[in-house]
């Protein structure tokens, strides 16, 4: 496959904001990996080997939570990386990371990906943004987790995974989605109840549809729209002309 051909094909939006030039000095240490729903990527304190670059799949980052339970920090989609400790000097995870919804991601060695780093300045760049980025994400994620009612969170998190997995139709269990909402499972069937029998999803044996993409939006909290639009700041920055 052509190296423009695997460039149209590419869908994380991090690796599209480079330049096709630093792009295809990248893309020989990257490699293709299928990621099946429930794949550990990182289990705490683990040497970092690799990073990824997701496709249309999403992955969680988890932290036990004291109750034997682990609790959902962020997720990562197509406006990602994972492995983001090796930007800033780390070597070992302290979460473990699993896939939400299957699909692919590209991998790169972390070996590979530090010696990236050093060379390209504008991989830096990107990176370093996308950072503060998921920064503001968390803060926000603090205060949404507060005061925001559960069918409002339960729909922003429909959102973020409908814009990452680039389709209607998505392999998404409760169990998941109660953790990226950060609510109990039987509180999370009900917030789905409400978005169901308003229209808004379909919701059979793990599959989820998104049925009414505009009522979901009015359905969900002010902080999916903020988001969203940090994320569309980050990547229409103008920076990237020679793509």
């Amino acid at each position: 496959m052509s190296t423009s051909t695997r460039r149209r094909e590419q869908r994380n939006r991090l690796l599209l904001a480079l330049s096709r030039a630093e792009y295809e000095r990248l893309l020989p240490h990257l490699e293709t990996l299928a990621v099946p729903a429930g794949l550990v990527l990182y289990e705490p304190g683990q040497a970092i080997t690799a990073v990824y670059f997701p496709q249309r799949c999403v992955v969680s980052t988890l932290i036990a939570d004291g109750d034997g339970g682990w609790a959902e920090t962020h997720a990562v989609g197509n406006e990602g990386i994972v492995g983001l400790d090796v930007l800033l000097g780390g070597r070992t995870v302290s979460a473990r990371t699993i896939a939400r919804v299957p699909d692919h991601a590209m991998k790169i060695s972390a070996a590979a990906f530090r010696s990236a780093l050093r060379r390209s300045g504008p991989l830096r760049k990107i990176l370093f943004r996308y950072t503060q980025t998921v920064l503001r994400t968390l803060s926000l994620a603090t205060l949404c987790h507060r005061l925001h009612r559960l069918e409002a969170r339960c729909a922003h998190c429909l959102l973020t995974t409908h814009d990452r997995v680039g389709a209607d139709r998505f392999l998404l269990t409760q169990a998941s989605l109660s953790q990226m909402a950060g609510a109990t499972r039987p509180s999370i069937a009900s917030a789905a109840t409400v978005l169901r029998r308003a229209g808004l999803i379909r919701y059979t044996r793990g599959r989820m549809t998104i049925a009414d993409r505009t009522g979901l939006e009015a359905a969900s909290c002010s902080c999916y729209g903020v988001l969203r639009a940090d994320y569309e700041r980050l990547f229409d920055s103008g920076d990237h002309a020679d793509r």
